[in-house]
């Protein structure tokens, strides 16, 4: 694989995560309390980038490298994905 494909692939999660928050910034405004359509895109996110720092470091070859970038992904990404998903739902948690 190249090297620009590589850096593509490691950076998967993060690409997924900006996708998440701008669909959050884009359709929270038009959301109200409840909306559950606006959130399902949000939910599915959550177990995708999860698999998709496994795979990474299964298939990757600087695995602790990728084992600490996967945990502090998932946390920040995890935080992230709460505040998403009380802002387009406009629910507490």
């Amino acid at each position: 694989m190249s090297r620009n494909i590589k850096i593509f692939a490691y950076l998967g999660p993060v690409l997924m995560t900006v996708i998440m928050m701008t669909w959050t910034i884009i359709i929270s405004p038009y959301t109200g309390f409840h909306d559950r359509w606006a959130i399902y895109p949000v939910f599915i996110l959550l177990p995708l980038v999860f698999i998709y720092h496994v795979v990474l470091v299964i298939k990757g070859t600087q695995r602790p490298l990728l084992i600490v970038y996967g945990i502090l992904h998932v946390l920040i990404f995890f935080y992230l994905w709460l505040f998403a998903l009380t802002k387009i739902s406009k629910d507490s948690l």
